[in-house]
């Protein structure tokens, strides 16, 4: 459940700048609703590379199956609270 908390902003923080920095965006053009396809133009490759650069930074396992749930922060939040070790 998401509570607010301040590691909560703080990771939330941390997914934009990756979610950026693979998106080849400022952070601040990243609204936690985006959608990374539809309005930032990311391929299939990109969300791949991003998916194995979160597992990565937070030492969690994502399924690639869980990529039609990633299509913004939101969802990328959503998958890794659900990630053993998160």
């Amino acid at each position: 459940m998401h509570t607010g908390t301040d590691p909560d902003r703080g990771r939330t923080a941390r997914i934009v700048e990756i979610v950026a920095e693979h998106l080849e965006l400022d952070p601040a053009e990243i609204g936690e609703g985006d959608l990374f396809v539809e309005d930032h133009g990311a391929d299939s490759m990109a969300l791949i590379d991003l998916l194995a650069a979160l597992e990565r930074e937070f030492r969690v396992a994502i399924d690639q199956r869980e990529l039609p749930r990633m299509v913004d922060v939101r969802g990328v939040r959503a998958v890794l609270a659900e990630a053993p070790g998160w």
